[in-house]
């Protein structure tokens, strides 16, 4: 009896292993990262990119690139880059897009324009040199895209508090650089506000402009509704700019995740 309860156990856990198939492993890829030395900003720069699925560097489709400061890993590229791709593939409420993540190296000296406010230069030391990091997108970011990707020319710009600060300086000094702006809770209390009293009317015609910010967040509901206002304004007093503006107001999370609440709404905008 033992011998054949044995021999039933040998069949039975033999089969259990035939019946198995082998694991396998492949790695998910959803870009590539790229390091160049930037003449610039004197220093080396390191970028992620994230490339539509189904890219393929020999047919003849070209892309819209959405630029992301803060675009590190952990930074918020990965779920940019995930929302993306749920956008324009699943819903298709926004074109499949390559998106370039420009990782920090000082951030407060990269987005800042130089405050004429104390306490900005005391907390801020090593602030105001956007001026350079904007000649850096321009001269040397952007034709390394278009030389190295299949660019349609259609550009957007991701920022958030000191990104969104200098994509808002771009927007009134360089509004020729980017077709869309998204700006989650700009920190337009620098210097003052003093961008917030900047002329909107340099501003091309048909830019789109979403902005979102923290209800819990006075300082920046402040700036932004102002800013907002003024921007309507400007399309009352001159019609045919026509700019597609787009305000939310965010209920919940806190300052920092913002952005996870509000970029499915601004990806609708970015159509």
């Amino acid at each position: 009896m033992k011998n054949c309860i044995l021999f039933i156990a040998v069949i039975f856990l033999g089969f259990l292993g035939l019946s198995q198939e082998p694991i396998t492993k492949t790695s998910i890829t959803m870009g590539e990262t790229l390091e160049f030395y930037s003449e610039e900003l004197n220093e080396t720069r390191t970028l992620n990119i994230y490339l539509p699925l189904g890219y393929d560097k020999y047919d003849t489709k070209t892309y819209p690139v959405i630029y992301l400061l803060d675009g590190s890993i952990d930074d918020g590229f990965t779920y940019i880059s995930g929302l993306a791709q749920f956008s324009g593939i699943t819903f298709k409420t926004m074109p499949e897009s390559i998106i370039v993540g420009v990782v920090n190296v000082d951030r407060k000296k990269d987005y800042t324009y130089p405050s004429r406010n104390q306490d900005d230069i005391n907390h801020f030391p090593t602030s105001g040199k956007s001026g350079k990091f904007i000649d850096f997108i321009a001269k040397e970011l952007m034709p390394l895209i278009a030389d190295k990707y299949k660019t349609n020319g259609k550009r957007t710009i991701i920022g958030q508090a000191f990104g969104g600060l200098l994509a808002t300086e771009i927007l009134l000094t360089e509004p020729e650089l980017f077709d869309n702006y998204i700006l989650i809770s700009p920190s337009l209390w620098w210097d003052n506000a003093f961008l917030v009293t900047a002329n909107t009317t340099n501003i091309l015609p048909k830019t789109k402009i979403y902005m979102a910010v923290w209800n819990r967040d006075p300082l920046s509901l402040k700036a932004i509704a102002k800013l907002m206002a003024q921007l309507r304004l400007t399309n009352k007093l001159h019609p045919e700019k026509s700019l597609v503006l787009t305000y939310d107001i965010i209920k919940d999370n806190d300052h920092g995740n913002v952005i996870r609440s509000a970029m499915y709404n601004a990806f609708r905008t970015v159509k």
